[in-house]
């Protein structure tokens, strides 16, 4: 089992108000970019919209947080072990990492280059240079209910409705989010995260998106959405072309080598692979064709039960290797119509994706979409549409051999996931709020009386929240685990009076959401000590506190976990994070609450089943406090 410490929707810091310079700066070195136009380049790297810069807090305020974080997972003496380290490391080394990392961030505000905020460079180092398989360390998923058709006519109205959404903001057309940083969504237009030996990249073909790549029965095809002109194949045609690729996976056409599977493997392995095919030009330019896609179509076959819904998250998150691939963003479609993305996360992060599909899935059933509808454009029927393609590689004995152990390692891999999906109907965000409590809070106070009925401790907890009202702004960490929280998970355990439970409920509640406010607004713990930590590990510093058992231990995220709540979403998951630890993604609608629970099955403490279990028990006590 490979786990790693992120989520799937990212982490906080706290902010100084710099405006960034407006003048057109120099792309990260993580991007290549092959076929940009200058609309797109303004968006990611001008700051069209004068945001805030993320800034940087003050050491002492971060060193407080840190020590409020940490108080509920410590005893007496482990906390005052912690005010010591504290308080030398904001007195020696801390103060000089602190200089060091606002010097560095002056000097990029000043010259307007990447990186655009202090975290960027480590944020894109972590996602691009880390080298564990894509599938359960990275790609999160979402399931979208709407569309009642069946197969193809699911994917063909998702295909047609987000290559409108995708010429939207190739255009320069899509309106901003208010008062939000906008630069992720270029980055979903005609990209893939292509492998590289020690760091990948992620290479953006915007201007030349033309072809949805489909894998249809472990063959992949090609189909034209978008012609030399710029018409959009109609619906129809689209399905009549979907229609033609199942067509010719049942009949063989596609075969080949499974080169996709590829995609599942350790980053350097993939990139030696990809380097061997490249040296093929007809190679090379497959997967050009590949990368420079409007996104990947997986048309899978029929559910073994359409009302299972571990199945389904299956189907999202570790579908087998050669039916996926895992470098770019992938519609998946089943023979029951049941659908979801899975997300390539380098880039982007949860309010991203949720705005993508509530706008794309708003113009496939022709609904009003706050934004504004998707531009009109010119359509071509199936009869002016090229036939699909298939996509044949040519490999090698050797290449063969490491397409096979791909296939085995993401198979022993995936093997270790143990899933279990939550679907309470009991109640859900409009009860809640009647408790004086956020919808959000109480979801968060659940997870961890769950994880304190089953394992006796309260655990370091990891929400994702973001940080776009920053320019370059992505995620910051919530430490929802607080001394307030453990009393109230105490209190409910052992029975206490109800007022007594329900004050102290209500009182967590509150703590959370002043701690989710801060963290949005750059008031957080976790990027300021990713910073500094960076340079230290880069220029050999010891710092003591960054060596405390308890300290990492304190950022080990038991639970890793992130509020996915928008439009059209059913099921949100991702992998659990440590070995021994929990992924939660969960949606908290007006009238139920889905939580996605993975965990290890070679950790023996953990259980997926008990803590879904645990977590309806808690949601269900928490009520009878009102």
């Amino acid at each position: 089992m490979q786990a790693i410490a992120l989520t799937s929707v990212g982490a906080f810091l706290l902010l100084k108000a710099h405006k960034h310079r407006k003048k057109m700066a120099c792309p990260s070195p993580v991007l290549t970019l092959k076929a940009v136009p200058d609309v797109l380049k303004k968006e990611m790297f001008e700051n069209p919209h004068n945001l805030a810069r993320l800034p940087i807090p003050a050491l002492e305020d971060t060193a407080a947080r840190y020590l409020l974080a940490v108080r509920p997972l410590c005893d007496d003496d482990e906390f005052a072990n912690q005010e010591i380290l504290v308080n030398e490391f904001t007195q020696g080394a801390g103060a000089d990492l602190h200089k060091k990392v606002v010097d560095a961030d002056a000097k990029a505000a000043a010259s307007g280059a990447y990186p655009y905020s202090f975290i960027e460079a480590d944020w894109d180092s972590m996602y691009y240079g880390l080298r564990c398989p894509q599938p359960i360390n990275f790609n999160p998923y979402f399931a979208i209910t709407g569309l009642t058709g069946g197969q193809v006519s699911n994917a063909a109205k998702f295909v047609h409705s987000f290559t409108k959404w995708s010429m939207r903001v190739l255009k320069g057309e899509l309106p901003p989010d208010a008062g939000n940083c906008s630069y992720g969504f270029p980055k979903h237009i005609g990209s893939a995260k292509v492998p590289k030996k020690g760091m990948d990249t992620l290479v953006m073909y915007s201007a030349e998106i033309a072809n949805v790549i489909v894998i249809c029965k472990e063959q992949m095809f090609s189909v034209q959405v978008l012609s030399a002109d710029g018409t959009l194949l109609d619906v129809a045609g689209l399905e009549a072309s979907l229609e033609a690729v199942k067509a010719m996976a049942e009949a063989g056409a596609g075969k080949g080598a499974k080169v996709q599977a590829l995609t599942s493997e350790d980053r350097d392995v993939w990139a030696a692979a990809r380097a061997t095919l490249e040296a093929d030009a007809a190679n090379a330019a497959l997967l050009k064709e590949i990368d420079a896609g409007v996104l990947v179509l997986c048309l899978d076959g029929k559910p073994k039960d359409v009302n299972d819904l571990v199945e389904k998250s299956d189907r999202l998150l570790i579908a087998p290797a050669a039916t996926r691939w895992w470098d770019k963003q992938q519609l998946i479609v089943d023979e029951s119509g049941f659908m979801g993305i899975c997300c390539e996360h380098s880039y982007a992060d949860g309010t991203n994706w949720g705005r993508f599909i509530r706008e794309t899935m708003n113009d496939a059933l022709g609904k009003a979409d706050p934004s504004g509808p998707l531009p009109t454009l010119l359509l071509h029927t199936a009869e002016s549409a090229p036939a699909p393609k298939p996509l044949i590689f040519k490999a090698s004995t050797d290449l063969e051999v490491k397409i096979a152990a791909a296939d085995s390692n993401h198979t022993t891999l995936t093997s270790d996931l143990e899933t279990a999906v939550l679907d309470f109907t009991e109640f859900g965000k409009n009860d809640i709020k009647s408790w004086n409590c956020s919808p959000d809070g109480a979801v968060q106070l659940a997870f961890q009386a769950a994880y304190f009925e089953l394992h006796g401790k309260p655990p370091p907890v990891y929400e994702a929240c973001a940080t776009r009202k920053f320019h370059h702004g992505r995620t910051e960490t919530i430490r929802s685990t607080t001394i307030e929280s453990k009393a109230f998970i105490e209190a409910l355990k052992k029975d206490a009076p109800k007022a007594e439970a329900l004050a102290k409920m209500q009182a967590a509640a509150k703590v959370h959401g002043g701690n989710a406010k801060n963290c949005s607004s750059g008031a957080g713990i976790d990027r300021h000590l990713t910073a500094m930590a960076s340079i230290a590990s880069k220029e050999g510093i010891k710092v003591p506190l960054f060596e405390d058992a308890k300290f990492k231990y304190s950022k080990s995220w038991h639970l890793s976990t992130s509020n996915g709540t928008q439009p059209y979403l059913s099921m949100f998951g991702f992998g659990a994070v440590i070995p021994e630890g929990y992924g939660l993604g969960y949606l908290v609608d007006n009238n139920n609450i889905s939580v996605v629970c993975t965990s290890y099955k070679s950790c023996a403490a953990t259980s997926s089943t008990k803590m879904a279990d645990a977590i309806a028990a808690a949601l269900r006590k928490m009520k009878k406090l009102v």
